[in-house]
């Protein structure tokens, strides 16, 4: 039987921050990666920039990109685009995974985590005081003492890789053969190269947690608030809102 690939249980997004939650709250090992309509716009329609115009296109990081969304592992989770938002682009994602349907793969909505901030990112940052061991991957601007005030996390449990802000999938063959054998948990804020790694590091570390979260904690370390703070930023009322 062919499978079902609409997001019913999106709707609100709620349903599977809970899930994502109760994953973390009992140390499960699983990787999300959100392919937003950035990702989905490079692997598709060959747009020139993404990540804000931070990233510029090649065509190796359109391969990549394609490669880490067919990883297949029901516990890596693709975060695709919101289909009423951006319907083309999760029609884009869609018929690809179609396309490949030899794949085990498990799908969610890209902004899961950022949709459910207000209401949920005291569930989400009691979930994370649980691990022991936690690295950040992020852009140059990371600061680690600020993001630990800002959540209440333990600096001491914390570590951090840097990599550009700009173009930093350039950097990528530098931090790709990461170990990460004694680490719980991988918080990945670094674009598009964020999405490569979350789901190739789970293939070769299946046994850590790797999220791949983009700008979600961009209030706490610069003081930005993007789109999850912002009603009127022009969501749909389906499964966008929160």
């Amino acid at each position: 039987m062919e499978k079902d690939l609409r997001l019913k249980d999106l709707n609100p997004t709620y349903n599977d921050f809970l899930n994502f939650i109760d994953k973390l709250k009992n140390k499960e090992p699983f990787s999300f990666a959100h392919f937003n309509d950035g990702e989905a716009s490079i692997m598709f329609t060959l747009k020139r920039t993404i990540s804000r115009g931070n990233q510029e296109y090649s065509e190796e990081l359109r391969e990549r990109l394609k490669k880490s969304f067919l990883i297949s592992n029901k516990n890596f989770y693709r975060g695709l685009p919101c289909p009423a938002c951006s319907e083309e682009m999760y029609n884009d994602c869609i018929n690809y995974l179609k396309n490949n349907s030899d794949i085990d793969y498990s799908i969610t909505h890209a902004c899961v985590f950022h949709n459910n901030y207000s209401n949920g990112n005291h569930l989400f940052i009691d979930a994370l005081k649980k691990y022991n061991s936690i690295t950040f991957i992020a852009n140059e601007r990371f600061n680690l003492e600020n993001l630990c005030s800002g959540t209440g996390l333990d600096k001491d449990k914390c570590k951090y890789i840097l990599v550009p802000g700009k173009n930093a999938f350039e950097f990528i063959s530098e931090i790709e053969n990461h170990n990460f054998n004694d680490c719980e948990l991988v918080i990945l804020l670094c674009g598009p190269v964020g999405r490569i790694l979350a789901g190739e590091y789970f293939e070769k570390y299946p046994k850590t947690t790797f999220l791949c979260l983009g700008s979600y904690f961009d209030n706490i370390l610069y003081g930005i608030s993007y789109e999850y703070h912002n009603p009127s930023y022009g969501w749909c009322s389906t499964c966008c809102s929160y």
